[in-house]
């Protein structure tokens, strides 16, 4: 019972909790700074917490008190107080008991214990237990951080879309699938993660249209000539990526029928991503979607297995047409859209053009401004 009774009555000083807990960095041991008289929550970038959900700044934010100028854990500390801070404050397992073991032993033979010095006790915040999250608790800061992992690009960029996280990681040459943006341990270092978490700020903020955006997903083609647009320091393989879409302006003038020019080349960076974003989708993409047919007119799968010549505007050869939705020819909605609501001595029915902007507008929004200009001449 003494001996238990010292051992609680140890003090840990400063020098003792750096070695305890093997703290290699001082100003980030699982979001605390450590200072000589205690540990402090550290101050975090207020873009960042706006990033997280109520539940994931209340566990970054944990404090006993909430005064935040104050030592979330005071040192020196008793024992007791040192293990009460590790359970409450998401850092279990932070502490080597062996480490432990031997820093006591050694003040009990040295007789070095000093007077514990008055500190206000611990009062533990009054709350739920948190979910379990990666912001803290299973990798404290001294764990190591995985090396950084190329994206495998060859799969990568045969991807029609990518959402806004992956083309971030993408951006930053990471592979997105050895990443988990709600575990920073994941990231190989802090300057990583927080240069990670503004790319997908600045794309979750930027142009729909020119990102070939729907929802949460972005065209990898049209978010690559996007980043070159916006000055950002990409791989090569996207840079490559949106170089060989051989970017030309496809002007309204292309519905069927139309007088035909020469498409003049893309000369800026910002027409060069609204461009790319309208090079065309997939067969897939295409079907992915019900398109208003009248009664009586042939299946959009029959057409695009098929191709009728009055349909030849609407897409570009990239491969064999192919049957079913794998065929690989690149369709441009816009255009599909104007061959549908177009009448031709081959094609008798033609769509609405009322139903169609709809369906532009509800799944292909970056085409939709093309539509509407072709539209108003039919």
């Amino acid at each position: 019972m003494n001996d238990q009774k010292r051992v609680d009555e140890a003090v840990i000083t400063h020098a003792d909790f750096v070695l305890i807990c093997q703290v290699e960095d001082e100003e980030d041991f699982g979001g605390f700074v450590v200072k000589p008289d205690g540990v402090y929550v550290k101050a975090f970038d207020k873009h960042l917490l706006a990033l997280l959900s109520p539940e994931e700044r209340h566990e970054l934010l944990w404090h006993p008190t909430g005064r935040y100028d104050e030592p979330a854990l005071p040192l020196p500390c008793s024992l007791p107080e040192l293990r009460a801070f590790e359970d409450e404050s998401g850092l279990a397992g932070s502490i080597d008991e062996d480490l432990l073991a031997e820093v006591l032993a050694a003040k009990r033979k040295n007789h070095t214990e000093q007077p514990t010095r008055p500190a206000p006790a611990i009062k533990l915040a009054s709350k739920a237990p948190p979910p379990p999250l990666h912001l803290r608790g299973s990798s404290p800061s001294w764990v190591g951080r995985p090396p950084a992992v190329r994206p495998s690009w060859e799969e990568w960029l045969m991807m029609d879309r990518v959402s806004i996280y992956e083309a971030a990681a993408l951006s930053l040459d990471l592979e997105p699938r050895k990443l988990e943006r709600d575990n920073r341990y994941s990231f190989p270092d802090e300057p990583t993660l927080e240069k990670y978490q503004m790319r997908a700020r600045i794309i979750d903020d930027g142009d729909w249209s020119a990102l070939g955006r729907n929802e949460f997903m972005v065209r990898l083609p049209a978010f690559a000539a996007w980043a070159i647009a916006k000055g950002m320091d990409i791989p090569a393989e996207l840079r490559e990526l949106a170089a060989s879409a051989k970017v030309r302006e496809q002007p309204a003038s292309n519905a069927p029928g139309a007088n035909h020019q020469a498409a003049p080349e893309v000369s800026t960076a910002d027409d060069t991503a609204q461009a790319v974003a309208l090079a065309g989708i997939t067969k897939r993409e295409i079907l992915g979607v019900e398109w208003p047919l009248p009664t009586g007119s042939p299946t959009l799968q029959n057409i695009l297995n098929e191709l009728p010549k009055w349909v030849t505007d609407a897409y570009t050869k990239v491969g064999r047409p192919g049957k079913g939705v794998n065929g690989s020819h690149l369709w441009n909605p816009a255009i599909l859209a104007v061959c549908l609501a177009t009448t031709t001595p081959q094609k008798k029915w033609k769509a609405g053009k009322g139903a169609l902007t709809a369906l532009l507008r509800r799944s292909f929004p970056e085409y939709l401004q093309q539509w509407e200009e072709a539209a108003d001449k039919l």
